[in-house]
C-alpha cells in the first residue's frame, strides 16, 4: 500500500513498523488536507471509465 500511495516509511525501512506508522498516518493527514482544500481531490469520472477499469 505504501508503494501505491507513495508514502515512505516512518523511520528505518528495514522494519515493518516503519510502514505501518505511515500508514496509520495517512489517512488522518489525508482527510485534515481535503477539509483544508489541499492534497486529494474528489474525482469525477464518468461511467465508460469506469467500466474501462473494470475491464482491466
Amino acid at each position: 500500500m505504501c508503494l501505491k500511495y507513495g508514502l515512505k516509511p516512518t523511520g528505518n525501512a528495514g522494519y515493518n513498523v516503519a510502514y505501518i506508522a505511515s500508514l496509520m498516518a495517512f489517512s488522518a493527514i489525508a482527510l485534515n488536507q481535503y477539509q483544508e482544500a489541499r492534497g486529494l481531490k474528489r474525482l469525477t469520472c464518468s461511467t465508460s471509465e469506469i467500466d474501462r477499469d473494470k475491464q482491466k
